[in-house]
């Protein structure tokens, strides 16, 4: 008898569940009906792990995730699996304590390096910015104790409060456009780096001047590809002509044969055009290609068509 209840129970049960649907379906009252939604499906993805860096790779896209804590430089690729790497999550990097360099010249889709991704790196000195990039988000860089040297891509519009707080060891600080919003605080109050800014008409006049000249940075002005004067000379007539190629050609040539660049450090910073973070005879190479575009009427500075040529725009 107990049985023949329980399976009576069950039954009753289930029509009750089959008339709540279709009553749902229907008009009447609404059930919560669990549904696989687009965003619910594009969450999933498969994993790579690539030199120290592991990727999260979706559908149609790519992403990093996070670095190994035992890293001492990684490469930041453009495509993993045939998928556009297309962005950072936040604190991918936080807190990698042994992280000496991370380079990511040739990740071309990443505009945001979003919230902490570097924070608390504190042995990182070099980083090599995606030429894609636009904005630095909130503490980005923060308490990197050992940055000496940061180097804005021509895109990078925005830097946002406190990126570089706590960066205490920085000495140059290189944009490549006149626009950039840095907004206060973006680095340490007792910053004692160099900023250098682009040369570019009415200089005092510039958006990025002003900001920096409020906040009582020092700064000087370069102009990208400019070496050397059209004599072959000195630390720049702000022109890009034949003698600028000439002198980081001579210059890498001498380094090969165990010398110096022979390059103070305003020279070395406009004559890595390619913001490489080394001047080599590629720089001599993408001077020469810039002046024939130049000549064949390209509207634009060298800092524009560089960063075309890089994100592979023409």
């Amino acid at each position: 008898m107990n049985r023949f209840i329980k399976k009576a129970a069950v039954a009753a049960m289930s029509l009750a569940m089959i008339a709540s649907t279709s009553a749902a379906v229907s008009g009447g009252a609404v059930m919560s009906i669990p549904a696989i939604t687009a965003s619910a499906a594009s969450s999933y993805h498969t994993t790579n792990y690539i030199n120290g860096v592991k990727y999260d790779i979706y559908n149609s896209y790519a992403r990093v995730a996070w670095a190994d804590f035992n890293a001492t430089e990684v490469t930041v690729l453009d495509t993993v699996e045939g998928k556009t790497v297309t962005g950072i999550d936040s604190i991918a990097f936080t807190n990698r304590t042994k992280l000496k360099k991370v380079n990511m010249l040739n990740a071309k889709h990443i505009s945001t390096l979003p919230f902490a991704a570097f924070a608390d790196c504190s042995k990182l000195e070099t980083v090599i910015l995606p030429p894609s990039i636009e904005t630095i988000e909130y503490r980005a860089f923060r308490n990197c104790t050992s940055l000496k040297k940061i180097r804005f891509p021509y895109y990078v519009r925005n830097i946002n409060t406190c990126a570089f707080d706590g960066c205490t060891a920085l000495e140059q600080v290189v944009f490549n456009r006149l626009d950039t919003n840095i907004e206060s605080d973006s680095f340490p109050a007792n910053c004692s780096a160099t900023f250098y800014t682009p040369k570019n008409g009415n200089l005092f006049a510039t958006h990025i001047y002003s900001q920096l000249a409020a906040q009582e940075y020092n700064i000087t002005v370069y102009k990208l590809g400019d070496v050397c004067n059209t004599s072959g000379s000195g630390t720049g007539d702000f022109k890009v002509t034949q003698a600028d190629a000439n002198r980081v050609f001579l210059a890498y040539s001498d380094y090969l044969s165990g010398y110096s660049l022979g390059l103070n450090t305003k020279q070395q910073i406009a004559g890595d055009v390619n913001g490489d973070d080394a001047v080599t005879i590629e720089d001599a190479q993408w001077i020469l290609s810039y002046i024939n575009s130049a000549s064949a009427g390209y509207p634009f500075g060298m800092e524009a068509w560089m960063s075309g040529k890089l994100n592979g725009n023409f």
